[in-house]
């Protein structure tokens, strides 16, 4: 097993910095800020893990086909848990918390709205592969052996922390259930599964097929 070293403390710590940027320095540059505070991570995570571990093992620890086929599922799992949450979210009255995430997201893209599918694919995998990969797989059960279904938990609670900052109580619960179905896919099949339930559940709630959209249309909104 690795030893610990202060680089790796030092990269565990960048979401401490990054996610208060880009939430609230930058947030009229919200979507932009992310994708390069998400870059610098991700970048940062590859380059240690690959000089200290298996990087591939990390990326993929199962099959191709059960990969994909287990990725889609937790996609549609995950992407009925946030219209469930909306669902909840308008019950108690805390539906413009959620409206106002998605008017940040269409502020800070201004006149490039066809860049926000690319913004958020760099943003779904660079987050993929430090959270799932450098956090969860990496730190928690490879240096410090703890076993994935707790290193999967403290990662989320993580992923959910750095979400506080915000004040914003669907956001920060939004967080904690994405880093929960990430988390188990990529302790199963590896990063590159979490990786696709991220960016495809991203570009359907932002893009595609967003909570407003759908709740419009079930008439609950």
């Amino acid at each position: 097993m690795p030893g610990y070293r202060a680089i790796d403390l030092a990269v565990v710590a960048m979401p401490l910095f990054f996610f208060p940027l880009s939430f609230i320095v930058f947030r009229e540059r919200f979507i932009v800020s992310m994708a390069i505070s998400t870059f610098i991570m991700g970048v940062a995570s590859i380059l240690i893990i690959s000089r200290r571990s298996d990087f591939r093992r990390i990326l993929l620890s199962g099959g191709i086909s059960s990969t994909v086929i287990l990725s889609m599922i937790a996609t549609v799992v995950l992407y009925f848990i946030f219209i469930a949450g909306g669902y909840v979210s308008i019950l108690m009255g805390l539906w413009p918390y959620v409206d106002m995430v998605y008017t940040s997201i269409e502020s800070s893209i201004g006149g490039y709205k066809d860049l926000l599918p690319l913004y958020l694919a760099i943003i779904g995998l660079m987050e993929e592969i430090f959270w799932r990969g450098f956090i969860q797989s990496y730190i928690v059960a490879e240096i410090l052996g703890i076993k994935s279904s707790i290193a999967m938990l403290l990662s989320s609670l993580y992923y959910t922390l750095v979400h506080i900052p915000t004040l914003n109580p669907p956001l920060i619960a939004g967080a904690f259930f994405v880093g929960i179905v990430t988390g188990f896919v990529a302790a199963r099949q590896g990063v590159l599964g979490s990786t696709i339930v991220h960016v495809v559940w991203l570009e359907l709630i932002v893009v595609y097929a967003p909570a407003s959209s759908v709740l419009g249309w079930l008439g609950v909104l």
